[in-house]
């Protein structure tokens, strides 16, 4: 038997390799722990606002997210497990998260960041659906003037 030869793509399966290392390690490099005294509560204040905008920390952890929810990831602990992988999140950060308390009495754990961005991914979701279904129902062959011609 021979081996096989090298296929035409591996240049390109590398190169997306490549591209993929580093949009994490800009992801890793935006994102941070909340500070002490920051809730994630506080931090993720007006998520449900339809014109919410994100903070660029908020913005890395939520690509990363749907990155993985695109991949077909849908267990929550497995999800906030890869995210702190991709994040490079070092495990004291995680654990000093949990001490984190704000003045709201709320926590600032990393798992309930991920819990926010996921609330939010999940409301970004409802509402492009809800604006797709107005959109078609205005379309003109769906729109009943209920007048009819004389």
């Amino acid at each position: 038997m021979s081996q096989a030869r090298p296929r035409q793509y591996l240049g390109a399966l590398r190169a997306a390799l490549a591209a993929a290392k580093a949009e994490n390690a800009s992801r890793a490099a935006a994102y941070h722990a909340l500070p002490n005294g920051i809730s994630c509560k506080m931090d993720w204040a007006g998520w449900s606002d339809p014109w919410y905008n994100a903070t660029p920390r908020q913005q890395a952890l939520l690509d990363v997210l749907q990155d993985l929810l695109d991949g077909g990831e849908t267990d929550v602990p497995m999800l906030a497990l890869k995210t702190a992988l991709r994040l490079e999140i070092p495990e004291p950060e995680i654990l000093r998260s949990r001490d984190n308390v704000g003045a709201d009495g709320e926590p600032g754990y990393f798992f309930d960041d991920v819990l926010h961005a996921l609330y939010l991914l999940d409301a970004q979701d409802t509402e492009r659906v809800f604006y797709g279904l107005i959109d078609r129902l205005m379309q003109p062959q769906c729109v009943r003037t209920g007048l009819t011609a004389r």
